[in-house]
């Protein structure tokens, strides 16, 4: 059996052998998920699956990537517009045109299977996703737009937040439901937690915002009350509103996942991708690349944008990302950082040598044992912490022992 032999993947080497830190005790390494004709856009990001609308048809389809394995992967490619994708776990959701006007679908990953979640003959945008539970705007009461929900375990629809003024833009996460609201003819933010059944304001007559997001019990959001638009987060266990970032040029399109804050920020003079450690008490950028990078999404320790780097059209973009963690001397990642560098070095030369004596045909069991070193390699380059990432180096070195043996 003939077998091809990979080169051991570019971004495992920028991990361990170029990697340096771009902030205060941050280390951060970039990398290319989407290039191709038309633009790539608006992603989302979970585990490691990076979703996003894709024009490369001449209309908006829903693309995937996976992280761990580098494949790229069709989601939903009909002639018909799709849009605003997002995703939780193994389940992908976005804005559907095929029946002529916005309705609400979806995609399991682990199955292949494609499924309606919301087909009214009004409108419904902007889903969001955390677990089995679907949010979105739903225009189906009038002229104004409400908040509408479905339980993907139950089956069931449900409302979430419907009056006679207007509510956009919400977001989901586990049983928190947060919305701009314009009730009363003011710019508000309100919530709505779905174990208690309860809505309760979060902010009310806030300065102009654009943008929100939840994660866990805090509020992220940017505002004009300095002026130009800064970044605030909202604790919602206890009411209390902090700045993350108020720097005097704009921040737009906050994101964030557990304890990390990601946006949009215009301080260099083009747009570029900054990050907030709340735990940390600290800033760091992301990609300050010369071009714009906006419109960022997170999960984890994964970052992920719209980037101009490579275009020059207007609203013409590719989707880029990063993955970063904490360099600190208390974190298990700085003391096995020079591990795993020094193991990848003996990974490297084994690899090498393998490969300088492989025979033209290989035996089914050869091809077998290379197979899974190349998988743990994928494994380890996809690893932020160098702790479990060299567990998986030793697997591999192991491995190709196995095949050195037998060759």
């Amino acid at each position: 059996m003939q077998y091809r032999m990979l080169t051991i993947p570019l971004l495992f080497f920028m991990m361990f052998l170029s990697l340096a830190p771009l902030g205060a005790g941050m280390d951060i390494v970039g990398f290319e998920v989407a290039c191709h004709d038309g633009s790539q856009q608006n992603p989302s990001v979970s585990g490691t699956v990076v979703v996003w609308e894709d024009s490369r048809s001449g209309n908006e389809d829903i693309y995937g990537y996976d992280l761990l394995t580098g494949t790229e992967f069709p989601i939903c490619i009909l002639e018909s517009i799709q849009c605003s994708p997002d995703i939780s776990g193994t389940i992908v959701v976005w804005e559907d045109y095929r029946s002529g006007n916005a309705d609400i679908y979806g995609y399991d990953l682990s199955t292949g299977t494609e499924f309606s979640i919301c087909t009214d003959t009004s409108g419904q945008y902007q889903p969001r996703i955390s677990g089995n539970k679907v949010i979105w705007a739903d225009g189906r009461n009038g002229n104004t737009y409400d908040i509408y929900g479905y339980d993907l375990l139950e089956k069931t629809e449900f409302s979430v937040s419907v009056e006679t003024f207007n509510r956009r833009h919400p977001d989901i996460s586990g049983d928190i439901v947060v919305w701009k609201d314009f009730r009363n003819f003011k710019r508000n933010i309100y919530g709505y937690d779905l174990s208690t059944y309860t809505e309760f304001a979060i902010y009310i007559d806030c300065p102009e915002q654009i943008q929100i997001a939840v994660s866990g019990d805090i509020v992220v959001l940017n505002d004009k009350r300095n002026g130009n638009y800064d970044i605030f987060g909202i604790d919602l266990s206890t009411g209390t509103q902090f700045p993350i970032c108020i720097d005097g040029s704009n921040q737009l399109y906050p994101a964030i996942s557990g304890s990390i804050v990601v946006w949009g920020d215009s301080r260099s003079g083009n747009a570029d991708i900054y990050g907030y450690d709340l735990s940390l008490e600290m800033e760091f950028p992301i990609c300050t690349d010369g071009f714009n990078q906006c419109n960022p999404a997170i999960s984890g320790s994964f970052a992920v944008w719209d980037d101009w780097r490579n275009e020059n059209q207007s609203y013409v973009y590719d989707i880029y990302g990063a993955l970063f963690d904490s360099n600190t001397p208390a974190s298990p990642v700085f003391f096995f950082r020079p591990v795993a560098a020094s193991l990848l070095d003996s990974v490297s030369e084994k690899w090498q040598s393998v490969l300088d004596s492989m025979p033209e045909t290989m035996a089914g069991d050869e091809v077998q044992l290379l197979n899974g070193a190349q998988l743990h390699l994928k494994h380890a380059c996809m690893l932020s912490n160098p702790v479990y990432a060299t567990g998986e180096l030793y697997k591999a070195l192991d491995l190709l022992d196995q095949v050195s043996a037998m060759l």
